[in-house]
């Protein structure tokens, strides 16, 4: 049995939620994405349920995990988000390997072809920073898309690329333990002319 600490009576608050930058992919991707996790699945022989598509999402910068949703946090990232500049870039994936602290995820990477991912999310968390936002993982990113989560192995394989035209970003609340997503803001990447 494990027992919850306390400081001086109080409990640890409970996290309710947690808030995120990403990148959604379209509609077409999300689908092959989709297709993509069920065939592993079903040729690695996993448990996991495949993500469905409407969250699928590259996550760019993780603020924080909160106990209720803290307005001032909120309302910064939502204008660093507008503040912000970037320009439409590609984002491609070609490989499928297990990932994370826990090697439970198995995620879509994209190996050199990262590259545009990475470079954006740089600039965003500068812009974070400028807001006063202090990205809770602020070093070691690397672009990833969970598929679903499984206990059972998976050697990294390379797939054939999935691809789409990232033309914005959006910020996230997560619903911790409820597997529900919400769109706090999105935010247009301007083509320069």
């Amino acid at each position: 049995m494990s027992a919850q600490l306390s400081l001086d009576g109080f409990d640890s608050p409970v996290l309710t939620d947690s808030l995120f930058y990403a990148l959604l992919p379209d509609v077409e991707s999300a689908g092959q994405i989709v297709d993509l996790a069920r065939r592993l699945r079903a040729d690695h022989r996993l448990k996991g349920a495949v993500i469905p598509s409407e969250r699928l999402h590259v996550t760019l910068a993780f603020i924080g995990s909160f106990a209720g949703l803290p307005k001032t946090v909120v309302s910064n990232a939502v204008v660093a988000g507008e503040r912000f500049e970037g320009t439409p870039f590609d984002v491609t994936f070609d490989r499928v390997q297990k990932f994370g602290h826990d090697k439970r995820a198995v995620v879509l990477r994209g190996g050199e072809v990262a590259t545009a991912v990475n470079e954006f999310q740089r600039s965003l968390v500068t812009a974070m920073r400028y807001q006063g936002l202090k990205p809770a993982s602020p070093s070691g990113f690397t672009a990833h898309l969970t598929l679903l989560y499984d206990d059972g192995p998976v050697v990294e394989e390379h797939v054939v690329p999935i691809s789409w035209t990232a033309r914005e970003f959006v910020l996230v609340r997560s619903l911790i333990g409820q597997s529900r997503y919400e769109i706090l803001g999105r935010w247009p990447l301007q083509s320069r002319v």
